[in-house]
């Protein structure tokens, strides 16, 4: 079909589209439509349509009406920040980005849409951009931990095994201060040296209250103990890495109460005793002990009466007292003019600081007159026989003449199951008057070897005195009487061995004032393989005619080598034993090594 130029058909005029407009050449076949939006509206659709006949008699304008849909904004960049956009249509989408050294806050993305009253927008909020915080360095002698970097985030810090953190602020948060500036709060602590713990005192405490710079110990000593030196020592820096406690710590010195002699002076119609306690060492603080005593129970001795109770306390400090005298009454025994006049204190003491105590020697005077001293022989244990010892006692040591009696040869003897037994001997005043002291001699014999040797018991025999006269103890001799007869030295080796073993002993000449009493001469021996094996050589004794006070010989042993048996690979030790007593009397055998001789006074 050709269209007429002249030919109009029945075409109306088309209206404007929401948001837009259109605008026609006409409305004959041919013509043209033309759409346009308002400003901020995007065409959607072909802006243009034609005219054109449908039928011979119709005609109409081809194609969709479009539509104008509403545009977003073009978006600004944020500060410290920028954004990229796809378009400004519905459903373009801006997307933000910050530089380097801030965070993003809020949605990164942001997406054109329509609203309800025909218009357009970009969903949401622009985001910002925060400042970031440095990251922090760790410090010298320690860590530091970050949560991250960001406006809120924290920082912790900790010091090595052995450090501490001193200042500063051990947990930082990063803050914002300005619009482009974040920091993490406060300031970084630093890592100070600790002290070890303060080292530990014998007989004593230390008393810390912390291991950091500044921080005290304090040591004190246990009872009965004194401090030297400081108590408080104080934990000082020496350099950045190092602590350690000033000055060196005190030590604990033991305080000792020791116990005079007692000194008393009587007459037979009253007496009067004292003792002092002396303290050594200074305390730090005062401690007391408690003395008791009761009277004497022996025999002809005077009694204490009251009973002693009595408590002495020692104050502190370098000017207190050392010495505190304890006196106490006796009660005479009523026997007139005694050859000695002698007292018994038994001395008890309470310690409840636990200082140690010890006891002095006795010192005495006593009436100068005849009498007897007594003395006694005690062992450690009971034994499975009969123990004898030899007692000798020398003339006394007076200014002149001799007070003593020399006793040249006695044998006490202590049965099996009896751990004590005493002997007397005679004072012979020398009619000097106020010596004060008188003094004699204790001997015993031969002795090669500690302790006493009976059959398989090793007894110590320890020598008391149960008088008031000062006892002096001399290298023992050993002592026989004037008579002919044979001695017996034997020898005991102290280990098994793997056959016999040979020995040599020798003995000398005596050494009495006339010449020899006994035969000088070598005897081999010989031990059984068993331990404790004893061989023994038989010498002999010959009278010279002269009555010593004491006979005297010496006893020597030669083994092989320097001291020592050697049988294979066993070292063998060959002892000297005196059995010199079971020639002179067989009923009182004793093996006898060298005692263990101490004083112990009652």
């Amino acid at each position: 079909m050709v269209c007429l130029a002249t030919l109009q058909l029945n075409v109306v005029d088309l209206p404007d589209i929401p948001f837009g407009s259109v605008s026609q050449t006409g409305i004959a076949v041919g013509d043209t439509a033309t759409y346009t939006c308002d400003p901020g509206f995007d065409l959607i659709g072909s802006p243009t349509r034609a005219c054109t006949q449908t039928d011979p008699d119709t005609a109409d304008f081809n194609g969709q009406e479009p539509v104008c849909r509403p545009q977003c904004e073009q978006l600004l960049d944020i500060p410290f920040g920028s954004v990229s956009q796809t378009g400004i249509a519905v459903g373009d989408t801006a997307t933000y980005t910050c530089d380097p050294g801030f965070d993003l806050i809020g949605p990164p993305a942001r997406t054109c849409t329509q609203t309800s009253n025909g218009g357009a927008t970009f969903s949401g909020d622009a985001p910002t951009c925060r400042p970031q915080c440095e990251r922090l360095p760790d410090i010298q002698f320690g860590s530091v931990s970050l949560t991250g970097i960001a406006v809120g985030d924290t920082a912790t810090y900790t010091c090595d095994p052995g450090f501490e953190p001193v200042g500063g602020t051990p947990t930082r948060t990063c803050t914002q201060i300005s619009p482009g500036v974040a920091t993490f709060s406060g300031d970084a602590p630093t890592c100070r040296p600790l002290c070890e713990d303060p080292p530990e005192i014998v007989s004593g405490t230390v008393t810390p209250t912390g291991n950091s710079v500044g921080d005290t110990t304090t040591y004190s000593c246990d009872p009965g103990f004194n401090v030297v030196g400081t108590t408080t020592l104080i934990c000082q820096q020496v350099s950045a890495s190092t602590a350690e406690w000033m000055p060196d710590p005190p030590t604990c010195e033991r305080i000792t109460v020791r116990f005079a002699l007692p000194s008393y002076t009587f007459t037979e119609s009253g007496v009067q005793g004292s003792i002092d306690v002396i303290r050594t060492g200074v305390p730090s603080s005062p401690f007391s002990i408690r003395v008791t005593g009761g009277p004497s129970t022996q025999p002809n001795i005077e009694q204490s009466a009251p009973v002693i109770n009595e408590l002495i306390t020692f104050l502190a400090g370098p000017g207190a007292p050392d010495t505190i005298t304890i006196t106490f009454p006796l009660t005479d025994d009523d026997v007139a003019l005694e050859e000695i006049e002698r007292f018994f204190v038994g001395l008890m003491v309470e310690n409840p600081d636990r200082v140690t105590v010890e006891f002095g020697s006795p010192e005495a005077s006593f009436n100068e007159s005849d009498g007897v001293y007594r003395m006694c022989i005690v062992k450690d244990r009971e034994t499975a026989q009969r123990v004898t010892v030899q007692i000798t006692d020398t003339p006394g040591t007076a200014d002149r003449n001799q007070d003593y009696s020399p006793v040249p040869l006695r044998l006490v003897s202590i049965e099996p199951d009896n751990l004590r037994t005493c002997f007397t001997g005679l004072i012979i005043d020398d009619l000097i008057g106020g010596e004060g002291v008188e003094f004699f001699n204790l001997n015993i014999p031969s002795p090669t070897q500690p302790g006493v040797n009976v059959g398989l018991d090793i007894t110590t025999i320890n020598i008391i005195d149960d008088d008031v006269v000062t006892v002096v103890m001399v290298r023992p001799t050993q002592p026989v009487p004037e008579v002919s007869g044979e001695a017996t030295v034997c020898a005991r080796k102290d280990i098994a061995t793997a056959g016999p073993v040979d020995a040599i002993i020798t003995t000398s000449p005596g050494k009495a004032a006339d010449g020899s009493d006994y035969v000088g001469g070598s005897y081999t021996v010989t031990f059984g393989p068993e331990p404790n094996a004893i061989a023994c050589a038989t010498i002999g004794i010959v009278v010279d005619g002269v009555f010593e006070d004491i006979e005297n010989f010496d006893t020597n042993l030669l083994p092989p080598g320097t001291g020592n048996v050697v049988v294979g690979p066993q070292d063998t030790t060959i002892v000297l034993i005196d059995d010199l007593v079971k020639a002179l009397k067989a009923q009182d055998s004793l093996i006898m090594t060298i005692p263990s001789v101490s004083l112990v006074f009652h």
